[in-house]
């Protein structure tokens, strides 16, 4: 007899003290744990020569799959547009310093 594995729990460990998704139910393999997240009003320009951007409403959410260490930021289109980014915390921390360096420049 085939299992079912809509039914399988596998042990939880504690989420991180920012995750806010209820697990419960979920299929081992979905398991990801994510924050809420934060909104920002962005102008977008597509990559190429295009002068003039776009308004769009960008999210940007910390998650990490229930199985793996590594934690990953999201930069995506909250009206499901095309721009997309996924960086490695560390990586994300980086971008951070930079963009910090780049708009400090007069």
């Amino acid at each position: 007899m085939k299992e079912d594995r809509s039914t399988i729990q596998p042990p939880l460990a504690p989420c991180p003290p920012w995750c806010v998704v209820d697990h419960r139910g979920a299929h081992p393999e979905d398991l990801i744990h994510q924050d809420t997240g934060v909104l920002v009003a962005a102008v977008v320009r597509p990559p190429g020569l295009a002068r003039t951007g776009e308004p769009e409403t960008l999210i940007v959410q910390r998650n990490r799959h229930l199985s793996d260490s590594t934690e990953w930021v999201d930069i995506q289109s909250a009206d499901e547009g095309s721009s997309r980014l996924v960086l490695s915390y560390e990586s994300a921390e980086r971008l951070l310093l930079a963009l910090g360096e780049v708009l400090a420049r007069s």
